[in-house]
């Protein structure tokens, strides 16, 4: 058994240290191939990159965009499921990988997910109704292992998303009837700031949501409706 954990990042030195750190604390090292996408990075980033142990595998050069480093990150990868751990967000506890793959072998499932750490008391999925989340493909990428033979069923995550990849990523798995099992354990901690939650990407952010909705018949709520009144117009 092999896990594949995949660290994008883009001049985020300070949060890709933390990352690193995270992951090379981890007990049961063998278990995990962990892959770093670099997207030309100029804020020392590389320079770091370069000090660390060989079976680290990392690559950095231009991309374009977030999906493209995702799926740089997949094509790379040979373990039996895969991990998205971006540069910033860090485990909680050195066994969680230990966790993940007792839980792995137990469940047998295409996608095995838990909850995301946002800051005290905000966590992703915000409820641990396992079919609620699974019908709303609200499972945090940073917190769900994805088994190698989703990636083939389903392909990887579409370019033409630019934020919200993984939410079309996981309704794809939704649609092509991919098994899922919700723990609620807290495994991750997340590093908020990111692109999805820039100020200047969010009409961007709900949009592809609602596309994501309407293409695979995900429940629009009225929080929908009142985004569309605030950035409806907005580009």
């Amino acid at each position: 058994m092999k896990f594949s954990i995949i660290t994008i990042n883009y001049n985020n030195l300070s949060g890709l240290k933390k990352t690193v750190e995270s992951v090379l604390s981890q007990k049961k090292r063998e278990l995990i191939e962990y892959i770093i996408v670099d997207g030309a990075s100029t804020d020392g980033s590389v320079e770091f990159l370069k000090t660390l142990p060989d079976d680290i595998i990392w690559k950095s050069e231009k991309d374009n965009g977030i999906s493209d480093a995702f799926n740089k990150g997949v094509r790379q990868s040979k373990g039996d499921a895969v991990l998205m751990l971006n540069s910033g967000d860090t485990f909680i506890n050195d066994s969680v990988m230990v966790l993940i793959a007792h839980d792995w072998s137990k469940y047998n499932v295409d996608i095995l997910s838990y909850r995301v750490i946002v800051s005290p008391n905000v966590y992703i999925p915000a409820t641990n109704n396992e079919k609620e989340i699974f019908e709303s493909c609200t499972m945090p990428h940073q917190g769900t292992m994805v088994a190698r033979r989703c990636y083939d069923k389903i392909g990887l995550y579409s370019e033409d998303y630019k934020i919200r990849m993984d939410y079309h990523f996981f309704a794809r798995c939704k649609n092509n009837n991919c098994s899922f099992k919700y723990l609620p354990k807290d495994v991750v901690l997340y590093e908020a700031g990111g692109t999805s939650m820039a100020l200047g990407n969010r009409p961007r952010f709900w949009k592809e949501g609602i596309s994501v909705k309407f293409l695979y018949n995900i429940k629009i709520s009225a929080k929908d409706f009142v985004k569309f009144l605030f950035y409806g117009n907005k580009k």
